[in-house]
């Protein structure tokens, strides 16, 4: 149902945490796409040992962003959805459940996305001012990020193929 697309790039033990949260989901219909976007830290040779069919790795030859990296897993994902997560964040254990309920209730929408909170000196702390709609929200996006990190957001894959993915620029 799912394509997780992870971009990394030197961030060994902080993607550990975040594929963590991936796999410990209780919506297991998914594939997890991580995009080594030319790591120096070890990241490929820890991402060889997991042994889980759901897991691709793909190395980027040269960095290309965390726009780039994300486009690269685009063009690989399978699934109907796309879910992103930076790899230095992580889900709630039923991040994909809850989303994928919405989806099959609302199946004319294109984009879901969810709350978050962050961890800042150990208090969790929730950011003001999100966007908090549904249905047609593109008068609410230009003003400022009403949605969040990447890791919010998820798109239907053959939307974000027809628009060409993510501005690298």
């Amino acid at each position: 149902f799912f394509s997780v697309i992870i971009p990394t790039y030197n961030r060994c033990n902080e993607l550990k945490v975040a594929l963590n949260s991936v796999f410990e989901q209780t919506e297991s219909s998914f594939e997890v796409i991580v995009i080594d976007d030319h790591s120096t830290d070890g990241t490929i040779e820890w991402l060889n040992t997991i042994d889980d069919p759901r897991l691709s790795i793909l190395i980027n030859k040269k960095t290309k962003g965390a726009c780039g990296a994300r486009n690269t897993g685009v063009e690989a994902a399978n699934s109907a959805w796309v879910a992103f997560l930076d790899s230095d964040d992580r889900w709630h254990k039923n991040k994909l459940e809850v989303v994928k309920n919405a989806i099959l209730k609302h199946p004319e929408y294109a984009i879901f996305y969810s709350g978050c909170s962050y961890l800042l000196h150990d208090t969790l702390w929730y950011p003001p001012d999100r966007l908090n709609k549904n249905g047609d929200i593109r008068s609410f996006l230009g003003r400022k990020n009403r949605i969040g990190g990447a890791s919010v957001l998820l798109v239907q894959n053959n939307l974000l193929k027809r628009i060409g993915g993510f501005d690298e620029t």
